[in-house]
């Protein structure tokens, strides 16, 4: 990490890399149901073949002892349930063919990263009224070896790197705002120069200057174009986490979501969007060759033409839904976890298209057209999102916090605001959906949940809804005293 010209952190794991471990146990019944157990531990960092067979013993021991009690948990709590409510107790697991998969590892060289130059490029944007520069990059290689008593055996590997440049600046009343931009990929050649760093920056700048003096939003029902990033965060944190199979299953405890259970085959949003998510796409970060259960990850087809045709599963999700879904018990390789956590069905690569998108000038004639024909005095432009999150377990209330929105006028006249931020419900917001835009962009971005954090992309067009814009309040803002001088 990079902050105002100085060099802040800089961690080496290369030369002594971390090793975590996993240790799963699942007893009863594939079909019939049953219990689970994980243990997680952390390795020796230095390789020892006696240290790792003592925790991995260790481990193995406490998952089965675990797993015995998860399971004797599960018949009582099942005693007291009839008939299918029964089946909510238990864990399953699909039936999946052995595999047997070796990946090429491809090394990286961190010293191809110019952290020098990209030092001088904090310090050079750090000037004016500019009061932070925080630069982050991160490069992870990852390698993950997978055996269990089906006989499958793999190694995988997996490279990420993601570079992040945010900018503070405050406004005229000591009101701190930020802007970003951020860059992934797989191979560190394509790490953007310093001198992009320093053009995307100078942006950034500007952006934040045009909010010295700019109007606070006031909260309303609008009308909004959301451009590509913005779109792709909503459908991400309205729609795919909600479609985590998990999310339908009621557990050993009873918590489970409803925002999508029993509607296969219904229509969850406007006809013309179709929604995939690809691992298969290996050049993308979001893409694997193989999930945490040793399934190959699957491209799905999760809503056609407006209509939800399918889940994102894991073993234990696929057999527990079998009838309910299209995969018929068997899984489609979702399941994904950050180190050693324990896998749930998760997202890879999101690609969100529609058959009727319009082009950039139309979306904003069809938005001042909604404004005008509604009274308002104006629509919203909302962009660069630069974060999101769903409260799934409940109704689903999400949040969607654009780093950028301006006011759009009838006469054209473009205005930035400050402080506006998108809120609602999965089935509210996307039915409100009015148009999408025909050419889609891609981001990368990394998603946090129960197994920890992954790396996904998002693909989306720019897209009209009218909803519920609101304000933040200024507390969630930091405030700067006056300077001394």
């Amino acid at each position: 990490e990079l902050f105002n010209g100085g060099l802040l952190t800089h961690d080496d794991n290369w030369t002594l890399p971390r090793y975590a471990l996993r240790t799963e146990i699942r007893m009863g019944d594939y079909d019939e149901g049953g219990g689970v157990s994980y243990c997680r531990d952390q390795l020796a960092r230095r390789r020892n073949g006696h240290s790792w067979e003592r925790d991995l013993r260790s481990a193995l021991e406490t998952s089965y002892y675990d797993c015995v009690e998860d399971f004797e948990r599960r018949n009582v709590h099942a005693l007291s349930r009839r008939g299918s409510r029964r089946k909510e107790r238990y864990t399953f697991f699909s039936h999946e063919q052995q595999i047997m998969h070796q990946d090429q590892e491809t090394l990286l060289d961190p010293a191809q990263v110019p952290v020098d130059e990209l030092e001088t490029v904090t310090e050079q944007l750090h000037t004016g009224k500019v009061y932070s520069v925080m630069l982050s990059l991160q490069v992870s290689q990852e390698n993950r070896y997978l055996a269990n008593t089906e006989g499958t055996r793999a190694f995988t590997s997996s490279n990420v790197w993601t570079l992040s440049l945010l900018i503070g600046m405050p406004d005229d009343d000591g009101f701190l705002h930020t802007d970003f931009v951020s860059y992934h990929g797989r191979n560190l050649e394509d790490v953007p120069s310093p001198q992009r760093l320093r053009r995307d920056g100078l942006k950034l700048i500007r952006n934040l200057a045009s909010l010295a003096n700019a109007p606070w939003h006031v909260s309303n029902a609008q009308y909004a174009l959301m451009d590509h990033h913005t779109t792709g965060t909503l459908f991400h944190e309205a729609f795919m986490h909600a479609v985590e199979a998990n999310r339908l299953s009621e557990g050993a405890w009873g918590e489970q979501s409803n925002i999508f259970f029993g509607r296969m085959g219904s229509r969850v949003m406007p006809e013309g969007i179709s929604i995939i998510d690809d691992p298969t796409r290996l050049d993308l970060i979001g893409g694997y060759t193989l999930d945490e259960d040793g399934v190959a990850g699957k491209r799905v087809q999760l809503v056609t033409d407006g209509m939800l045709t399918e889940y994102l599963h894991s073993r234990q999700t696929a057999n527990h839904l079998r009838h309910r879904t299209a995969t018929q018990g068997r899984s489609n390789g979702h399941a994904r976890a950050e180190s050693s956590s324990p896998p749930i069905p998760r997202q890879s690569n999101l690609r969100v298209s529609a058959s009727n998108g319009l082009t950039r000038q139309c979306l904003l004639e069809e938005l001042l057209r909604r404004v005008e024909g509604d009274g308002q005095d104006y629509g919203l432009l909302l962009e660069n999102a630069r974060a999101g999150q769903v409260d799934v377990e409940e109704e689903g209330l999400h949040m969607v916090w654009p780093s950028r929105a301006y006011r759009i006028y009838p006469d054209g006249r473009k205005e930035p605001v400050k402080g506006a931020y998108l809120a609602g419900t999965p089935h509210m917001t996307l039915q409100s959906i009015i148009a999408m835009g025909h050419a889609a962009k891609t981001h990368g971005a990394f998603c946090g949940a129960e197994s920890g954090w992954v790396p996904i992309t998002v693909s989306a067009p720019a897209a009209i809804a009218k909803a519920e814009i609101a304000r933040m309040s200024t507390s969630e803002f930091v405030e700067l005293p006056p300077p001394l001088w």
